[in-house]
């Protein structure tokens, strides 16, 4: 099961560069304020 969403970060990123940076940011966001990250 650990493939497939690995395959699949792989196929956004490659696809929208710019809209993974801003999910990164916005998990960033998320990890600050101490929402849990699982």
């Amino acid at each position: 099961m650990a493939a497939a969403p690995f395959r699949h970060w792989r196929h956004f990123h490659s696809r929208h560069p710019l809209n993974v940076q801003r999910a990164w940011r916005e998990l960033e966001d998320l990890w600050m304020q101490g929402e849990p990250l699982a």
